[in-house]
């Protein structure tokens, strides 16, 4: 059930996200991902410092209900830096495609880092899910349970390699031609939802 309430709000403002093409066609949304960029990581940094400060006792570590508190805000801190994280992505990729492009640089397009950060940006969706199941099963009470005895750096530790797996594997699924499994089935939600007798499409 928890696992549940970590991923379906990510994965509803995803299907929002996809519905419109925020991140297939990103300059068409500029001022939108920028926003978010900005306000959800800021969110997600002030809402989880008390927690990482605390965690990593640079603060005395507060009464038992307080620390609950902080890590229920840190988790929900999660919701706002997931968007601005695939926000920022994208912006990265769009950037560094563009600016391949204005340079002439070989045949104007993107390099192989681009490229692969591109492929996370049209992934992005099952790259958060995914990172939100590792980050559960590795830190989770309920999981490895590791959140209780990793050390800052153990933790910063999987979250990059946890991430560049994730890039990685979004890598070779654009040179194989396969969009992400959670793009996949969103896309078939949408085609259900708009072929229903009652929608437009559906009389057609």
């Amino acid at each position: 059930m928890t696992l549940v309430l970590v991923v379906m709000p990510p994965l509803l403002v995803g299907m929002w996200a996809g519905r419109r093409g925020i991140l297939e066609r990103p300059r068409e949304h500029l001022t939108l991902l920028v926003r978010t960029a900005v306000v959800g990581l800021g969110v997600a940094v002030v809402a989880g410092l008390p927690d990482a400060l605390v965690t990593a006792e640079f603060l005395p570590e507060p009464e038992p209900q307080v620390l609950v508190l902080l890590w229920i805000v840190h988790d929900l801190a999660g919701w706002a830096g997931g968007p601005g994280w695939a926000a920022l992505i994208t912006l990265v990729a769009l950037w560094l495609t563009e600016r391949a492009t204005s340079r002439g640089d070989g045949d104007g397009s993107p390099g192989a880092i681009a490229t692969a950060i591109a492929a996370v940006g049209e992934r992005s969706l099952s790259c958060y899910l995914a990172q939100a199941v590792v980050f559960t099963v590795v830190f989770a009470p309920y999981g490895l349970g590791l959140g209780a005895t990793a050390s800052a750096s153990g933790a910063v530790l999987v979250a990059v390699l946890t991430w560049g797996l994730t890039v990685a594997l979004a890598e070779i699924s654009r040179r194989r031609g396969l969009r992400g499994p959670a793009e996949v089935l969103l896309r078939r939600l949408t085609y259900a939802r708009t072929r229903l007798p009652g929608s437009p499409e559906g009389r057609r």
